[in-house]
């Protein structure tokens, strides 16, 4: 047996949890005995396991992030010696993931705090180009704080200069393609005064000429492989370690991240890179612990009488080849999708590129706290409906400054909790504008079209129509009892078709789910066990999936 600890730093909380790691050991070694662990474990249905035994979490320390980061190791270990010897922040004595052998404590750990990783995307063609470079960013873990197609001009670098990204990902053409563009926005990111890491994947052909034109004008400026090479060939991978290898080397350093890294011996993931990873891995690895508890006969005979055994089957048999994920922190709003979109209706084309599997979008204006003053501005219109029929009994014509004057508290101190009904209400609210949106933005749609032949659809984006499962995860979405994501997530594509006005309605129609099956992550274990999964995937996915709760 051995502990491992998970912390993720936070834009709002630092929270971290220790975990036992059993394997492969006699039930005389087992010292920590659960229901769990002798229904899984002992009865010999897996080799090994992990368990959650102590929890930690206080507000990110925002001007000197090690601080909140050593409070909660401490606090984590306030009840554990290590060989006879107390752990805390002074006196670190744990080895770092690459020391694998005879270590007592392994360490993992995430960072999303600084505002997360804030990317400027170029490219071309909009629908090519631009959208493979904000693919390759989001998926990356980076937040695009702004994405420029065609040619650059004298506003945009002015604005570029303002937004100061961490990297400015420069792509456009495919290989052999297109250069002239590519060399003109060279030359006008070269005229910018701030001086960001520049890194460029777009056409290999005048990648030459590129470097040279920037690293001239002293930009630091990484050359990777075209996001592009061909037109319906993406090629994101190497763009994104380079983003991953950036956000390690140079943007790590500040505010105390630096003197955590000193002292846990090892750079911290992004935390959406980690959680977009482990997102990627669940479905192979529910069908591994499907394919274990299928086997045992002891789960097989026992199913119908044993809650745990019916409660993990059930949520095993959801469909993990599709499912939705949101991550609703204080400071953006992540909404990861896995699923494989198919057109199966003769009567839909296609525009643009395939959409990947794995997708994640990222809202910079959508968050519980610290983005709280943006989610009023961008969800003004939501919110007119919500005060029309709000259940607190406040005058219509109060509401909206009634609520900002909340807002501008929780913008004040993000690490307020409501204290009355109205409180709580108002957070329902942001939570609502959250979700909404995010999911308008991350979905794909229909535009309608009148042809010769009659009307057809042509699908933009990602179609999430039959997407059913879904996870809501983050402090908010996690501690709440009453949030029905179903209720601001879903669209009746058979009330819309079947309209009697349907010739006068939107000629776009979002693609999103028709119905959902909604799981709460209880325990906020998304992040943490994101961390733990890059070397323990199996033990952390069923560690998640028993966490889920699920709502009717």
């Amino acid at each position: 047996m051995k502990k491992l600890i998970s912390i993720d730093i936070g834009s709002t909380y630092t929270k971290g949890v220790l975990f036992l790691y059993f394997e492969n050991e006699s039930i005389d070694e087992v010292y920590l005995e659960t229901n769990r662990i002798n229904k899984l474990y002992i009865n010999g249905i897996f080799n090994s396991l992990i368990i959650p035994i102590n929890r930690a979490q206080v507000p990110t320390t925002t001007n000197h992030l090690a601080d909140g980061f050593f409070e909660v190791l401490s606090e984590l270990l306030s009840e554990t010696k290590i060989n006879g010897k107390f752990i805390n922040q002074n006196n670190i004595e744990i080895k770092g993931k690459e020391e694998e052998k005879n270590n007592d404590i392994e360490v993992f750990y995430s960072s999303s705090a600084k505002g997360g990783l804030n990317i400027v995307a170029i490219g071309i063609v909009p629908e090519l180009t631009l959208k493979t470079a904000k693919l390759t960013a989001l998926s990356a873990g980076g937040k695009v704080t702004k994405a420029y197609s065609y040619r650059l001009n004298k506003k945009n670098i002015k604005e570029i200069d303002q937004i100061n990204p961490d990297i400015i990902l420069f792509t456009g053409g495919t290989d052999g393609g297109n250069e002239e563009i590519n060399i003109h926005n060279a030359k006008m990111l070269s005229s910018l005064s701030i001086r960001p890491v520049i890194l460029y994947a777009g056409n290999q052909s005048c990648s030459d000429e590129v470097y040279e034109i920037l690293s001239l004008s002293n930009f630091d400026i990484k050359v990777t492989e075209n996001v592009l090479p061909e037109i319906d060939k993406i090629n994101i991978e190497p763009a994104k370690d380079c983003i991953r290898d950036i956000f390690l080397k140079k943007i790590i350093h500040g505010k105390g991240l630096d003197q955590i890294v000193d002292k846990i011996g090892f750079y911290p993931e992004p935390t959406p890179l980690s959680v977009f990873n482990f997102i990627s891995v669940i479905p192979d690895n529910v069908k591994k612990i499907k394919g274990l508890l299928q086997k045992s006969t002891i789960v097989q005979n026992n199913i119908k009488e044993n809650a745990y055994y019916e409660n993990i089957t059930k949520l095993l048999n959801k469909n993990w080849e599709s499912f939705i994920a949101i991550d609703m922190g204080g400071a953006t709003t992540d909404f990861y999708s896995y699923h494989k979109d198919k057109i199966e209706d003769s009567n839909v084309l296609l525009r643009g590129l395939s959409e990947p599997t794995v997708k994640r979008t990222v809202e910079g204006d959508l968050g519980m706290r610290v983005s709280a003053k943006a989610v009023l501005e961008s969800g003004m219109e939501l919110l007119k409906i919500i005060s029309k029929d709000n259940i607190i009994n406040i005058e219509e014509n109060d509401f909206i400054d009634i609520f900002s004057n909340y807002i501008d508290k929780i913008h004040e101190n993000p690490s307020y909790i409501p204290e009355n009904d109205e409180e709580q209400y108002f957070d329902r609210i942001i939570a609502t504008i959250c979700i909404r949106l995010s999911s308008l933005r991350h979905a794909g749609k229909y535009k309608r079209i009148f042809t010769v032949n009659g009307e057809k659809l042509i699908q933009y984006g990602k179609n999430l129509r039959h997407v059913k499962t879904l996870i809501g995860s983050g402090g908010y979405l996690s501690r709440m009892n009453d949030m029905f994501l179903k209720n601001f997530l879903t669209f009746s594509y058979e009330n819309f078709f079947n309209k009697d006005s349907y010739y006068e309605v939107d000629e776009e129609i979002p693609l999103l789910p028709e119905s959902i099956d909604y799981l709460k992550d209880k325990e906020y274990y998304l992040p943490i066990l994101a961390n733990v999964a890059r070397k323990y995937p199996l033990e952390s996915v069923l560690c998640f999936i028993e966490n889920l709760e699920v709502y009717d």
